[in-house]
């Protein structure tokens, strides 16, 4: 994960996925080289959110790509919408 407002799923020659703190992509290079074809997905994934890139990978992944995916991104970012969540209802009350 980059920063609070950017979390990160990179890997091997410069592909990445960029997503904002709602767990939405804002950005993705070289995604199709993590699942089992070649498609150019990258355009694809803009406005997708964290939730169905998981499910993508966990179907179609290679090696151990979704496992990765889910501990380094999709928990944690996971939790901090939560916490934003938390935040904004405990304002309110």
């Amino acid at each position: 994960m980059a920063n609070n407002k950017n979390y990160q799923f990179s890997g091997t020659k410069g592909l990445y996925v960029n997503f904002d703190k709602n767990g939405y992509v804002t950005e993705a290079k070289g995604f199709g080289t993590l699942m089992w074809t070649n498609l150019n997905l990258d355009k694809d994934l803009i406005g997708r959110h964290v939730d169905e890139i998981a499910q993508m990978l966990k179907e179609n992944g290679v090696g151990n790509t979704y496992s990765d995916f889910e501990i380094n991104v999709h928990i944690p970012l996971l939790k901090v919408m939560l916490e934003e969540k938390e935040k904004i209802i405990n304002k309110c009350t």
